[in-house]
Parts: C-alpha cells; sequence; structure tokens
C-alpha cells in the first residue's frame, strides 16, 4: 500500500484495530458483485429497492482478498445493490484517477483513496463529496477509530473521505533461513540491530543470490525510520527545519545496497519489481512492509504462488530507533470517498459508510485484514485465522502495537510537497545526488511551498 508516503508526528495509540492493507486493484479489468438478503436503508436507492450498480475504483485487485466478501455483505442487506469494481493499476493509480475526475465525466460512485497527498489534491480540486454528515448519521465516533477519524477533515473543517483501514508496519521474515544462519526473530530489534541481521542473512550471487532484506522504491521504506522518535516529521521544512534526521538511514541503505545486503533501488525501480515476489520467492530473507500484505501472502501460499514461504514466514515488530518502545511503528490510512460527479450518491455514501463501520471491520478481520475502527476482536480473528502464523509466539504478539505515528498530515500542499520529496529520494538512491544534497534540496523544495 501503498503504501508508500510519511505522515506526521501525532502519535497514535493504535490497540486492537490498525488495519492491514489498502484497497486494491490491478490492470484495466473489472469486476462485478451482487448476493441476495434483507436490506435496511441504502440511501435512497436501496431504500425503494431501485436496481443500483456502484462502481469502485480501485487498484491491485486480485490482491484485494476482503473485497469481494465485503461486496457480498453489503448486498446481503441490500439486494438491489450490484458492484462494479474497476482496476486502474497500482503504480499509476492516482494520476489515472485525478485525471478522469478532472474531467468532471466520471461515473465512478466510490473511489479508493490511497493516501494523504491524493486526499488532500482531490479535496482541493472539489472532486469529493462532503461525508461529515454522513459520520453523523451512521454515529462513526472518532474515539472508535483511534482518533485518525478527526485527523482527516481537510483545512475547511470538512471531512471529505472515511479510513476503513489503519494498517501498520512490520518486518516479514523466512523463517527457514533465520534458522539457517541461526538467529532468532525479535520483536524488540533497534534499527542498527536490524541492519546487522540483514547483513548475517545476506547470501549466494547471480541466481542464487538472497538478500538479506529489501527496500521497496516507495520513500517511506527508508524516511518512516526517522520520525519513530517522535522528534521530526516529513513536514519538517514546512515548519523551518531541516532533513538531516535522515541521513543515518540513507547511508545505511546506501551501504546496503553497494555490499549487496538489499537490491539496488535502480535496479528494483527500472524493473518495476514488486516486493510481494520479493519475499514470496525467497529472494529476500525479509521486507519491511505493511501488514496489508498478511492476507495476499496467505492467499498466493493457498493459490501456489508463493511455495517457497509456506509454511515458513513470521512477522516481527518494527525496528526502532535506540531509546523508543519496541512496538512503536507506521500507519498508513486507507479510505473510501465519493465523488461529486457519482451518479449513484445517496448509495455510495452508505456504501462507505458500511465499510467503515464496526459490522464492516468484522468482514475484514474475517478475511485476514484490520480495520480503521478499533476492535479486539480484530486482532484475535486475525490471530486464528487460516494461514497465519498464530501458534507463533513472535508473530503474534507483533500484531500488538504500542504506537504509530502517520505517515502524512492533512496540510495544503501535502501532495506537492510529496512530490518534491519524491524526486529528492530517488536523487539520492540512484545517487545521482550525495545524500547531503538530497537532503538540503527536500529542504529548499519544502520551504517553496509554504
Amino acid at each position: 500500500m501503498k503504501h508508500n508516503r510519511l505522515r506526521r508526528t501525532t502519535a497514535v495509540i493504535l490497540t486492537a484495530a490498525l488495519a492491514v492493507g489498502s484497497l486494491a486493484g490491478c490492470g484495466a479489468n473489472t469486476a462485478s458483485s451482487s448476493a441476495n438478503g434483507a436490506g435496511s436503508t441504502a440511501g435512497s436507492s436501496a431504500a425503494t429497492n431501485a436496481k443500483v450498480t456502484i462502481k469502485l475504483a480501485m487498484w491491485d485487485k486480485s490482491k484485494t482478498t476482503y473485497l469481494q466478501p465485503l461486496f457480498d455483505a453489503y448486498t446481503k442487506k441490500h439486494p438491489n445493490v450490484s458492484f462494479n469494481a474497476v482496476d486502474l493499476g497500482s503504480s499509476d493509480y492516482i494520476t489515472a484517477l485525478t485525471t478522469q475526475l478532472a474531467g468532471g465525466s466520471s461515473d465512478f460512485d466510490v473511489v479508493s483513496v490511497k493516501d494523504i497527498p491524493s486526499y488532500v489534491s482531490m479535496s482541493k480540486a472539489g472532486q469529493l463529496e462532503d461525508m461529515t454528515q454522513t459520520i453523523a448519521d451512521n454515529s462513526l465516533k472518532d474515539e472508535d477509530f483511534g482518533g485518525v477519524l478527526s485527523q482527516m477533515k481537510y483545512t475547511d473543517g470538512k471531512t471529505y473521505a472515511i479510513p476503513f483501514r489503519n494498517d501498520f508496519w512490520v518486518i516479514f521474515y523466512n523463517k527457514k533461513l533465520l534458522k539457517e544462519k541461526g538467529i532468532e526473530p525479535s520483536n524488540d530489534l533497534t534499527f542498527d540491530q536490524y541492519n546487522e541481521m540483514a547483513k548475517k542473512l545476506t547470501s549466494g550471487s547471480g541466481n542464487n543470490k538472497v538478500y538479506g532484506d529489501y527496500f521497496h522504491t516507495w520513500p517511506s521504506t527508508v524516511q518512516q525510520f526517522g520520525i519513530l522518535d517522535g522528534k521530526n516529521t516529513i513536514l519538517n521544512g514546512l515548519e523551518g527545519k531541516d532533513y538531516t534526521f535522515l541521513k543515518p538511514y540513507y547511508e545505511t541503505v546506501l551501504k546496503q545496497m553497494k555490499e549487496g545486503t538489499c537490491m539496488d533501488y535502480a535496479t528494483a525501480k527500472s524493473s518495476s519489481v514488486h516486493y510481494s515476489g520479493v519475499f514470496e520467492n525467497g529472494q529476500a530473507a525479509m521486507i519491511n512492509i505493511g501488514a496489508w500484505f498478511i492476507p495476499t501472502l496467505i492467499n498466493d501460499i493457498n493459490s501456489g504462488k508463493a511455495n517457497e514461504v509456506k509454511d515458513n514466514w513470521g512477522i516481527m515488530k518494527y525496528p526502532h530507533p535506540t531509546g523508543v518502545k519496541a512496538g512503536t511503528t507506521i500507519g498508513t490510512l486507507t479510505s473510501m470517498a465519493v465523488p461529486t460527479s457519482a451518479p449513484n450518491k445517496d448509495a455510495a455514501k452508505d456504501f462507505v459508510a458500511f465499510a467503515a463501520s464496526k459490522e464492516g471491520a468484522k468482514v475484514l478481520a474475517a478475511n485476514g485484514s484490520f480495520s480503521a475502527y478499533k476492535d479486539q476482536s480484530v486482532v484475535e480473528t486475525l490471530k486464528n485465522m487460516k494461514g497465519f502464523p498464530g501458534s507463533d509466539s513472535i508473530s503474534a504478539e507483533a500484531l500488538n502495537v504500542e504506537k504509530a505515528y502517520l505517515e502524512f498530515p492533512v496540510t495544503p500542499n501535502a501532495s506537492e510537497l510529496d512530490g518534491r520529496l519524491t524526486e529528492s529520494h530517488d536523487a539520492i538512491m540512484t545517487k545521482a545526488k550525495t545524500i547531503d544534497e538530497g537532503l538540503a534540496q527536500m529542504k529548499s523544495d519544502a520551504e517553496s511551498l509554504k
């Protein structure tokens, strides 16, 4: 998910309901769903039993195991409603979506909101319906969302999207590879200890190469380690501060690349490598990624696509800076919104509220995903999910989060800043600029957006 941006230093204690994964879709495929059952009120369309098809924009559809069950649960209550899920692709999802919405002729009823920068961009452009009244009508309370619902308010005080997932980051590891090296997994690793572990796990060359770990091409896979102590934020440049706090992490990752501990950034980017394949094929002993990967991994194992890690994977808590409590991590919201051009606004708003509710949370949990709605049963359900290594005490404990920092705050310049920081990240990782030059550019670019 990306799930690929850094959010503010506002800490949210995520107890039992941090979400796993993101609403997905891929290519230009479509899928539909309908089911029978008794219904309550799904906007005016459902209330009058008028036939309505909710068209939903998404990414990585084939990897989203909870989507069809979510559709089925809703249509069981509202048999007159069916769904048409359109996959706009993962890497260019935001560009494809905003381009269609900008034309004003889009017929999407619901859109998946991948990150805060795109949420801010669409809200600023007036492309999304105000969901404030929908939130009130469905009694969705901030305390039931761990405080993140209030953080979705735009600068005008209105909320234009409702979070239904809240993903946190962990380390996925290959049990066999750790055992071969005599390394014990741990839920209390500093970043330096994690780095040393990755070095020990690296082996082979060519087709037999096994990387100790893998940093995906998103800036967040490197940068977010720097905000876990709560002293800095990815918005430093907008607040008159610099980005030198990121230097140790860039130094470590670049050194790993040079020594062959992790895959080269340019190679991963030019080859459009997907993190799932790197881990599932045994190409990397560990990857740092969001817990949204859990249901995808289980599904891939069940379908025979990930035999290399069948009965052979686990998760550990995210590595933390020295002096920071174990279990401190990054949280990533995935939300749903209704475009102003939606032809079925009432039914669409009702579905979005359902997906974000406790009822929707139960569906997500049953399919291996955490919800934005907080409920201890979500964690317990996931621990007992078929395919999850729940009997493994390390993996089970890794689901309990001490504190999570959200990736990107809602700020008017979020989209612009995100783009500038990504450019500097790319320049550092490809060695087009030194670390100092890249970090200085980040500060300069951020200051220009004030």
